[in-house]
């Protein structure tokens, strides 16, 4: 996977506590807080997600509706 170099301000007294608990946990600060951003990015990701599904079933037209089976045809299933 190739990677970007990502720069933030980090409050100093919080840095110097990051850097403890990272070596207590014998990882790097880096091994410590990508997994922890990736985290926190799906969870955003997924709180869209819902947001947009709301806002789809919000506008919904019951006219628009097809029987599921039709729509598994739709998809390419055998029903």
């Amino acid at each position: 996977m190739a990677t970007q170099r990502l720069n933030v301000e980090f409050p100093s007294d919080e840095f110097a506590y990051l850097k403890m608990l990272c070596a207590d946990k014998g990882v790097s600060i880096k091994d410590f807080v990508v997994p922890i951003i990736l985290k926190a990015m799906e969870e955003e990701e997924e709180k869209l997600l819902v947001r947009k599904a709301k806002q789809r079933l919000k506008n919904l037209d019951v006219k628009d509706l097809i029987p599921i089976e039709d729509a598994f045809k739709e998809a390419g299933f055998d029903v």
